[in-house]
């Protein structure tokens, strides 16, 4: 039932990791090409001894399939050559004989699996399963996988199995407008292509909106983007599918990245002239913004004046506020294509008084959108 989830588990892994099949009969290349290229970063296919020695000597293969016959090589020799100068690494040895000799040869090699040709795909992905396992218990800095370094075993299952029954480590993001929001969450059940959780109120509402949500553990060094499938408001639970591992999202950031209210402005100078940019969201030293038809005019690291205008609320007089307006320099950091127009993400330095003049309208901002929030949520509490 949960054979999608682990597949996604897996392929989340997979993909740090680089394959070496040494065959010459393309068997292994013909019969499983497309699912390598998606399970793993890089997938190499080599038959001569030359090769593959400057290969591994350059580029560690972190798996290795071995085919036991391959003609004009003493396969068992170069597995021994392989293994001392990868003593760490997986090995996946293939033939079309097998007896006890080879199995002892494999055994005594520490030979991860043996597969007899031709091989069937069900025991092609238990092996590439049991590979995994074996890199998980054995070598966890390769898959930058801190929680595994404490924990100290992590096969696939054991991992999936954490996921679900320490509902303490799930953590379910979305956010409002930028504003993060980020509450304990509890996995009821991860069914195919499905994950039930049970959510906050804070959550139940901004998922309404988004459709979306990020659920995050402890266990897992990437992060689950799901789309919203379903909400049963009475029992506080959502449904989620779709779901893909992402390495980083916008909660990871030092500093939030917000949606400003309309009266906040910026102009952005070229040689061309001033341009008037629609703001996606800003922080204190990053701005999103949205311009049409300017991507030819920018490149990245390129420096450009920044004016930028927004009001802060005056403590000394009530709904008053303090407008403030300064220009720095600016730098493209990103230019992002998009349908008749074009995102370009701007990175700047304030001057300190600037920044914390900054600092506080982010600060004020975010009081005021969740305050918004809270309101959207009781008129709709009202409603039901």
């Amino acid at each position: 039932m949960r054979e999608k989830f682990k597949y996604q588990l897996l392929k989340q892994l997979t993909k740090k990791l680089n394959v070496l099949i040494i065959e010459d009969d393309n068997s292994i290349e013909e019969n499983y090409y497309e699912y390598l290229q998606e399970m793993f970063k890089n997938v190499q296919y080599l038959d001569k001894e030359s090769e593959i020695l400057t290969y591994v000597n350059s580029q560690y293969p972190d798996i290795i399939f071995i085919d036991l016959q391959i003609n004009n090589l003493k396969a068992f020799n170069l597995i021994k050559e392989l293994r001392y100068l990868l003593p760490r690494q997986i090995f996946i040895a293939t033939s079309t004989i097998i007896n006890n000799t080879i199995l002892l040869k494999c055994i005594d090699l520490q030979i991860t699996k043996f597969l007899e040709k031709p091989i069937e795909f069900v025991k092609f992905k238990s092996s590439i399963l049991t590979a995994i396992d074996n890199l998980l218990l054995n070598n966890p800095d390769k898959l930058n996988h801190d929680s595994l370094k404490s924990i100290h075993m992590q096969p696939v299952d054991t991992l999936l199995s954490l996921i679900e029954n320490n509902h303490t480590s799930i953590n379910l993001i979305n956010h409002y407008k930028g504003v993060p929001i980020i509450r304990q969450s509890e996995i009821i059940e991860i069914v195919d292509n499905e994950i039930k959780l049970k959510v906050k109120d804070a959550n139940r509402y901004t998922l309404e909106e988004l459709k979306h949500g990020i659920i995050s553990s402890q266990y897992l060094a990437s992060d689950i983007y799901s789309e919203l499938k379903s909400i049963d408001h009475k029992n506080n639970i959502a449904v989620f599918n779709n779901f893909t591992f992402i390495n980083s999202y916008i909660h990871h950031r030092k500093n939030i990245r917000i949606i400003p209210d309309k009266n906040f402005t910026i102009i952005l100078g070229l040689k061309t002239g001033n341009y008037k940019c629609n703001i996606i969201n800003i922080s204190e030293d990053f701005i999103l913004i949205e311009m049409p038809n300017i991507s030819k005019k920018l490149t990245i690291n390129q420096k450009l004046d920044l004016y930028m205008n927004f009001d802060l609320i005056n403590k000394h007089k009530i709904n008053s506020f303090t407008k403030h307006t300064f220009k720095t320099l600016t730098s493209v950091n990103e230019i992002i294509e998009i349908k008749d127009s074009t995102k370009v993400l701007l990175n700047f330095d304030l001057k300190e008084e600037n920044k914390l003049f900054l600092q506080t309208y982010i600060y004020e901002r975010s009081f005021s959108l969740i305050r918004e929030l809270k309101e959207k949520f009781i008129a709709k509490v009202k409603k039901v």
